[in-house]
C-alpha cells in the first residue's frame, strides 16, 4: 500500500544563488499538474507511519531555469523518522514550470513546508488505520 502524504505548502521564493536574496518575478513556479500533484511525488514512509509519527519538514529547494529541482535540503524537520528523506525524495522526483523573470525563465530558491499527518489522511484518503488493515 502506499502512504500518501498530506503536504500543506507554504512556499517563499527568491532569485538567483542566494537563497536570503529576495527579486521580484514575473512569474513564480508551478509544479507541472498543480500543488495538489505534489502529494503523488511525496509518500508516508511505512515505517513513520506505523510508528505514529508525524510532523513538519521544512526544505529549501532550487528550482533551475528548466523547471528541474537542482537542490534539496532539509532546514528543519524530524530525525529519524523517515519524513525527511521521504520529504526531499517526493521533491526532487517532482517538476516545475519555471520562474518567469523579465519575459525569461530563471533559476529561483523556495522554501517549501511538507506537513505529514497521520489523521487527517485516515480522513481525506480513508486509508486503514493499520497498514494492510
Amino acid at each position: 500500500m502506499n502512504y500518501k502524504s498530506l503536504i500543506l505548502l507554504v512556499l517563499t521564493a527568491s532569485l538567483g544563488s542566494a537563497a536570503d536574496e529576495i527579486i521580484e518575478f514575473d512569474r513564480s513556479p508551478e509544479p507541472v499538474g498543480g500543488y495538489e500533484a505534489l502529494a503523488d511525488y511525496i509518500k508516508y514512509p511505512q515505517i513513520a507511519w506505523s510508528a505514529g509519527t508525524e510532523g513538519t519538514v521544512h526544505l529549501k529547494v532550487f528550482i533551475d531555469a528548466e523547471g528541474r529541482v537542482e537542490q534539496a535540503e532539509v532546514l528543519d524537520g524530524i530525525d529519524k523518522s523517515g519524513l525527511n528523506e521521504a520529504a526531499v525524495a517526493g521533491i526532487r522526483r517532482a517538476s516545475f514550470r519555471p520562474a518567469i523573470q523579465g519575459g525569461l525563465p530563471a533559476g529561483v530558491w523556495l522554501t517549501i513546508t511538507v506537513t505529514f499527518r497521520r489523521s487527517a489522511l485516515d480522513q481525506v484518503h480513508r486509508l486503514p488505520t493499520k497498514p494492510g488493515g
